[in-house]
């Protein structure tokens, strides 16, 4: 049986489109020799395909991060030692939380989940506040020496028996630290 990762637009993504394109699409030479800048895949880039991917302690399932969709999808393999393809049923999709809603400060932007960690039986789910709006301006403060003073990371805890996240993150973290670049969004 097909399946596909579901690529919902009802989401608070920042304007992206989903359809990568061919070169020719995206206005891009085929002369190796020409510079290009293929700004459409610039934007994807964190927001379209997947993030991270795990596989719990016992094998038996596998945890893929939905950039676009922003989902956890969870796979039954069903034998550790002989993996199945899945049916449809045997996929099962999750929302994570949205922190923009838990941080102490405004302009935090929008939640961009990524990693996954499988670890004695719990599953942390890496999250950052990516200071864009969802129309893609950015709503952070950015300090003059390029501390993103606002931009926030998370990493909430998903629970794969009573499949629920918990409701406040395991750890919670600024980027306003020093670093060789600024931090841009």
């Amino acid at each position: 049986m097909e399946w596909t990762l579901s690529c919902a637009t009802a989401n608070n993504t920042s304007p992206v489109t989903d359809y990568v394109g061919s070169n020719a699409d995206r206005g891009l030479s085929i002369n190796l020799f020409e510079p290009n800048t293929d700004h459409a895949a610039g934007d994807q880039v964190g927001k379209v395909s997947l993030g991270d991917i795990d596989i719990s302690d016992d094998g038996r399932y596998l945890y893929i991060v939905n950039l676009y969709d922003r989902h956890l999808y969870k796979i039954d393999l069903q034998d550790p030692l002989d993996p199945q393809v899945p049916t449809s049923n045997e996929v099962e999709r999750f929302e994570i939380p949205d922190l923009g809603t838990i941080s102490n400060t405004d302009g935090d932007g929008e939640h961009r989940p990524w990693g996954l960690k499988f670890y004695r039986g719990k599953l942390y789910v890496g999250v950052i506040l990516s200071g864009q709006d969802a129309n893609g301006h950015r709503v952070s403060s950015i300090t003059a020496n390029g501390n993103g003073a606002d931009l926030r990371g998370y990493v909430v805890v998903f629970d794969h028996i009573t499949e629920a996240f918990s409701g406040t993150p395991a750890i919670d973290f600024d980027f306003n630290y020093g670093r060789e670049r600024p931090w841009i969004p």
